[in-house]
């Protein structure tokens, strides 16, 4: 797998979501289909291709942001804006056409991004233990932070409010970790 295919296919992504064709990426790859077919023997598993690189990059930034010497609390910012810049670096309607048309894909997507959400949540008890937090029920938060990221991410609201998906975030992120005290 070449880092070229992933960066076209991730461009395709950005502009089209799931739309692209196959046809397109050959020609911006300067290469017949069949040299692409070699790559990725279909769009499906190039769709696949992008999304593992993706966690993959994110499981590598993640073990460097908890490796880190700094404080909990930049570990948690850090590892928001990390967040941020992973699952709403897409289109908006990108999650809802991968899970219309190629499900497998998205439900292993929504599987990791779970995951990432006890990680989470694992930053916040750590910094309670330390007295850098206040006392939570962290369950409480962690469906407050699974069912936000849903809804405030849901094209049709984010177009209502002239917003992308990684604004909505990065209010909630600030709303969360800030709250609302002057």
């Amino acid at each position: 797998m070449s880092s070229r295919l992933l960066q076209v296919a991730e461009e395709e992504i950005r502009l089209h979501s799931v739309k692209f064709t196959m046809d397109d990426m050959a020609r911006k790859l300067r290469m017949s289909k069949s040299t692409l077919y070699q790559q990725a023997s279909s769009k499906e598993e190039l769709i696949r291709m992008v999304c593992e690189f993706s966690m993959n990059k994110f499981t590598k930034e993640q073990g460097k942001i908890l490796a880190s010497s700094i404080s909990v609390k930049e570990k948690l910012l850090q590892y928001c804006q990390l967040f941020v810049e992973t699952f709403w670096a897409l289109p908006d309607g990108f999650y809802k056409d991968l899970e219309i048309h190629y499900p497998n894909i998205w439900e292993d997507w929504m599987d990791f991004k779970l995951e990432q959400f006890e990680n989470m949540i694992d930053l916040l008890e750590e910094g309670v233990h330390q007295g850098v937090f206040r006392p939570v029920n962290l369950n409480i938060l962690r469906m407050i932070l699974i069912t936000s990221t849903k809804n405030i991410t849901d094209a049709d609201f984010l177009k209502e409010q002239n917003m992308t998906g990684s604004d909505a975030m990065q209010v909630l992120e600030e709303i969360i970790l800030k709250g609302k005290e002057k």
